[in-house]
């Protein structure tokens, strides 16, 4: 019951956001589709941006150069350029969005030196809502 509640709220928040920058019900029931689609990834985007900066601070740029040029560049234009050659809809652009935001959040957790790296930062986060939950 509640779920439905904050969905429509959500919904209607986007509407009354989108209609801000245009009033076309069509522009705005594609601004609406899209953030739907993509809110519930966001996090996957967050994962990736935060694992690339740790990595540029820890003195290895290269892996998230590669990551984001591959994943989100390079897939990005290919499947476009393939797939979008037939498949003419918005939703196609609408899910490569979090599909490669997947990709490049599967590849940094493959890869084999960021296993330490997460489990540290797994116990210094558990250690942090520990305090917090005893605050």
């Amino acid at each position: 019951m509640y779920g439905e509640g904050f969905y429509f709220l959500g919904g209607f928040s986007l509407f009354l956001f989108i209609s801000f920058f245009n009033q076309n019900p069509d522009v705005i029931a594609i601004g609406v589709d899209r953030a739907k689609i993509c809110a519930f990834f966001y996090v996957l985007l967050g994962f990736s941006h935060v694992v690339s900066s740790l990595l540029r601070g820890l003195g290895r740029p290269v892996m998230p150069m590669v990551v984001m040029l591959v994943c989100w560049c390079a897939v990005r234009v290919v499947v476009l350029m393939t797939i979008g050659q037939s498949v003419h809809s918005l939703y196609l652009t609408h899910w490569l969005y979090p599909i490669t935001w997947g990709l490049s959040s599967i590849v940094y957790l493959l890869d084999n030196n960021l296993l330490l790296i997460d489990l540290i930062f797994w116990i210094d986060l558990l250690r942090i809502l520990c305090w917090l939950i005893d605050l």
